[in-house]
């Protein structure tokens, strides 16, 4: 198969939602500034993609090492990881790190129970300007996450998902991580989509907090107590819906 076969609904998602931002990624940024009635800033956080507002919540327990960082007092400080701005309606519609010598921008956009974004590195003048990430949170009507799919872009195309999918029940949240990504098979002049599913069961109480999780295997770990949100799924789902 060709390598655009592969992700072909994706890429074409990812085109129609951010057509106008793909190609003026720099004007869009300062668009999307000029929409935002506050902002709030946060120190840390940067092993999340969204940082301290991702609704992913389960990544904070399953992977070490993953913090959200803090939100800053200050209105308007020296130094920050991130910097979030909110539309009228509350709804996070820009965000900006600078990382790396690089500054990066997430854009959001709503439609229905989905929030898009797109991530890219850009400059002051927009001569320079690289689309990283194209990410989709699918959100049930209690405002749960449903699924954190973050794609990557490559040559203007989706190549790669690493993705989150959830799934609510009584007594257990059973929350699968997805990989997917193409690999170019020399010896055969083709390409092959890779797939990989890696399932984790978070267990509940009877008034709905986590209280552990176990992986494919059947182990089973402890929550991790520094998250930011250690205890129910909803506390955290949806938070910028």
């Amino acid at each position: 198969m060709k390598k655009d076969m592969f992700f072909e609904k994706e890429t074409a998602e990812y085109k129609e939602i951010f057509k106008d931002e793909i190609d003026n990624f720099r004007e869009a940024v300062d668009n999307a500034l000029k929409k935002c009635v506050r902002f709030e800033y946060v120190s840390g956080g940067l092993e999340l993609l969204e940082g301290y507002y991702s609704p992913n919540w389960a990544l904070e327990h399953i992977v070490g090492g993953i913090k959200r960082g803090r939100l800053l007092k200050s209105k308007n400080p020296k130094a920050y990881t991130f910097k979030y701005g909110f539309d009228d309606d509350g709804k996070i519609i820009f965000r900006h790190s600078y990382y790396k010598e690089n500054n990066t921008y997430l854009l959001y956009k709503y439609v229905d129970n989905v929030a898009y974004a797109i991530y890219g590195d850009c400059d002051d003048d927009g001569s320079y300007v690289m689309i990283r990430y194209f990410v989709k949170s699918v959100f049930d009507k209690e405002n749960r996450i449903l699924e954190y799919l973050e794609y990557y872009i490559l040559d203007g195309d989706v190549s790669m998902l690493e993705g989150w999918l959830y799934d609510y029940q009584d007594d257990k949240v059973t929350v699968t991580m997805r990989h997917q990504f193409i690999e170019y098979l020399k010896r055969y002049k083709r390409y092959k989509m890779h797939s990989y599913d890696d399932p984790h069961e978070f267990i509940l109480d009877e008034n709905g907090n986590m209280l552990y999780y176990t992986s494919a295997d059947g182990r089973k770990f402890p929550m991790n107590p520094k998250a930011l949100y250690p205890g129910k799924p909803e506390e955290v789902s949806g938070k910028q819906l």
